[in-house]
């Protein structure tokens, strides 16, 4: 007779056969195309872990640092360095290991960390600096001496400086060595953390060598898996003074196995040994169609020494033949970092700057002509557009900041609702040290060079999408630097006959080699140079067409012709002498705030332009509108397809310094640290040059009212999910090579 299990597997599978479209519900643990036991493990069983694969000897060292130390420095152990106000001490612990958030205090005050002293130091690579609240003094710490060096403008050296590390339970460290630091794990749902290799950040399932994961296979649901594997580069040693320090990894790597069971007999289907320097590495195999039980195996090196063995499952997606649609659409939000609205053609460019966008546009999508961007430069509006919160909300609104967590940015509000979640950018401040990748199952932040990226643009997304078969929706955000600052000599657009041959043409093309100039008398800019500078603009704006314009004209193929909701927007514009400026970052003018954005919605029917205002706030209640998802309360943005609902304040900040508020035909500019008012009317002077507050006081003073009220009501303030992060020294090169760190963040 059969038992009440098989009866219930019957049905599903009948019901799964006929097409039924119940969500599987979140202990449903038979396996359906598209599953990754990664991102929800539930279909999965611990069989066997190991407590630590940490040599005795450091064991105690590092349950010690998981308990969070701290050390402290009195005044009188400081040693008096070379320079004036120059002081050091070897302490107790270092500050490189890696493994949480470090922390100093001076006299009680917390220290932040400094965007770019790392950079000026011959050996970049070994600092990491802080700075108290008054900036008189500063903390680096010396990897190369072991020595933290403190500089100061003070009379007096600190009482006191503590230090130490936070190690919170998303530390790779307290996963990685479960149950020597936080407990055995109890389920694989206790293996789960992130890991980034290869620019790759990837939610992984930590599994230290000796641990075995199981899955119960039943009929023939799946015909194989996908995986992806690696090996942690964690290990530690002690250094010359005792302390325990990072280490090249000793691991000699990790092999992977899969396993079926079946009636007490155990066969190999699949293993790979990974070495630690492979990073990634992708594989697949065949499953058969039986009953049994799945084994996911992680075994030592060939040494058989399991010292810090950490392996990783980045991926296990089940394939098969899917025998359903997603019941949700696929959803795909491109970023264009900082692309203006008023330079594509569906906006009314008089450039063919932008054919391939133009064409998809008139066929698929709404154009909204008055979009902002809720900011004006890219950590904190790209933040707004992730998790639907202004500014004020977020917190996220400099450098070191980043997203956390407790943002819920739109990846996993989706990957809690089903969703497969891939994010590619490139790097900078949309790389996963700002937090970008919460919420993805793989984020990819390598920025390949310029030449590359125009060539082969994101057709491995749409080979991926394609070879895909999934009954689960997809999630897609793409985001690229094409058209931002430093510009690139093109061509295209100078006027043949006079060719430009101003000063542009000896400078490096950014923003603060200009300005530089500018500010120093050097370099009395011209309308010839700012055409030129317009035409580079213009030119980087079409190499941009050829990428995201291929991307768009493949998507649908890719998927399959399955529904799919598609936002092209930017997270802010870019000032090229409009008010005598160049950049973005220190304005809130029309030319930084407005933003293209273009939706094509998932059953086609939403074709043409809309004038009434919208924000860069409505692109989360849009998304989950579209994917049926309630909205939070405490999300002030609206669904871009539903009904509008008459006249709307819209408002774009920077920080709590300056706001754009634009409400029913005008446009008000305020500046906080001088507490100006600039007050323009938008269907006579679009440009803003016109400035009319003097002459309409009562207007100016009526939506000056709107602003205060807009931010007194904010739902629910959010400050509190925005953390600072520890300065990267690669990371501040690379914010350099964008033009970012030039004496401020933006």
């Amino acid at each position: 007779m059969p038992t009440a299990v098989t009866m219930f597997r019957a049905l599903l599978l009948a019901l799964c056969a006929l097409g039924c479209d119940a969500e599987p519900t979140s202990n449903q643990r038979v396996p359906a195309p598209g599953d990754d036991w990664v991102a929800s493990p539930t279909a999965l069983t611990l069989v066997s872990s190991p407590e630590s694969v940490v040599p005795e000897a450091l064991r105690p060292a590092l349950t010690a640092l998981a308990q969070g130390p701290s050390v402290e420095i009195a005044a009188e152990d400081w040693e008096p360095g070379e320079r004036a106000g120059s002081f050091s001490v070897i302490p107790a612990l270092r500050l490189d290991l890696g493994v949480g958030v470090p922390w100093i205090t001076l006299d009680g005050r917390v220290c932040r960390p400094v965007a770019g002293d790392a950079g000026r130091e011959k050996n970049a690579e070994l600092v990491t600096a802080f700075t108290d609240l008054t900036n008189r003094t500063t903390l680096r710490w010396r990897a190369d001496t072991g020595r933290l060096v403190l500089r100061t403008m003070e009379s007096e050296l600190p009482r006191l400086v503590a230090m130490g590390y936070y190690l919170d339970d998303d530390s790779l460290l307290r996963q990685a060595e479960r149950g020597l630091l936080a407990g055995p794990a109890g389920s694989p749902a206790d293996l789960r953390g992130r890991v980034t290799l290869d620019h790759k950040s990837r939610r992984v399932l930590v599994a230290p060598a000796g641990t075995v994961l199981g899955a119960e296979l039943s009929g023939d649901r799946i015909s194989g898996l996908e995986l992806v594997v690696g090996v942690a580069p964690l290990a530690f040693a002690a250094d010359e003074h005792g302390r325990l320090r990072r280490a090249d990894s000793s691991s000699d790597g990790v092999t992977f196995a899969v396993d079926l069971e079946q009636q007490g007999r155990i066969t190999r289907l699949w293993s790979r040994h990974v070495r630690v320097d492979e990073g990634w590495v992708e594989d697949s195999l065949s499953v058969p169609s039986t009953d049994g039980r799945l084994l996911l195996v992680t075994e030592p090196g060939p040494s058989v020494d399991r010292a810090f063995d950490y392996g990783l499952w980045g991926r296990l997606r089940v394939t098969g033949t899917p025998r359903r649609a997603p019941a949700r659409p696929h959803v795909v939000l491109i970023d264009v970092d900082t692309l203006r609205a008023d330079r594509l053609g569906c906006y009314g460019h008089t450039r063919d700057t932008s054919p391939r966008i133009d064409a998809w546009a008139a066929e698929r999508g709404t154009v909204f002509l008055d979009a902002s961007a809720a900011g004006i430069w890219t950590l904190p509006s790209t933040v707004s557009m992730l998790t639907g919160l202004s500014s004020g909300q977020h917190g996220v609104i400099g450098f070191p900041h980043r997203l956390t967590p407790r943002l819920e940015p739109l990846a996993a509000r989706l990957a809690a609702a089903g969703y497969e979640t891939w994010g590619q950018a490139d790097g900078g401040y949309l790389s996963a040290h700002f937090g970008f990748d919460e919420g993805f199952d793989v984020y990819d932040d390598q920025r390949l060079p310029w030449a590359e990226m125009e060539r082969v643009g994101w057709s491995d997304v749409l080979a991926r999408m394609a070879a895909r078969r999934s009954e689960r929706p997809l999630f897609v955000f793409l985001q690229t630097y094409l058209v931002h600052m430093p510009f690139r000599e093109d061509r295209r657009f100078d006027d043949p006959a006079a060719p430009y041959a101003g000063p542009l043409l000896d400078m490096v093309l950014q923003k603060g080699p200009i300005d530089a100039a500018r500010s120093s008398g050097e370099l009395d800019m011209t309308p010839a140079d700012w055409r030129w500078l317009n035409d580079l603009y213009d030119a980087g704006v079409c190499r941009m067409d050829d990428v995201v314009g291929a991307f768009l004209e493949g998507l649908d193929e890719a998927l399959d012709g399955q529904p799919c909701l598609v936002i092209l927007t930017s997270d802010h514009g870019e000032e090229i002498s409009e008010h005598n400026g160049l950049g973005h970052g220190h304005s809130v003018h029309r030319e930084v705030v407005a933003v293209p954005l273009i939706v094509s919605a998932p059953a086609g029917d939403w074709v043409g332009t809309s004038e009434r205002s919208v924000s860069g706030l409505d692109l989360v209640p849009t998304v989950l509108a579209a994917a049926g998802l309630g909205l939070p309360e405490h999300l002030s943005g609206r669904d871009l397809l539903a009904d509008p609902r008459g006249p709307r304040l819209v408002v774009s900040e920077h920080g709590s310094l300056a706001f754009s508020v634009r409400y029913d035909g005008w446009t008000l500019l305020r500046q906080e640290f001088d507490e100006v008012e600039r007050l323009y009317d938008q269907r006579g002077d679009p440009d803003e040059q016109r400035d009319l507050a003097s002459q309409d006081p009562e207007r100016a003073a009526r939506l000056l009212d709107m602003l205060k009220d807009w931010r007194d009501e904010l739902p629910l303030r959010r400050s509190e999910g925005a953390a600072e992060q520890v300065v990267d020294a690669a990371l501040v090169a690379e914010l350099r090579s964008l033009g970012y760190l030039g004496g401020d963040e933006h």
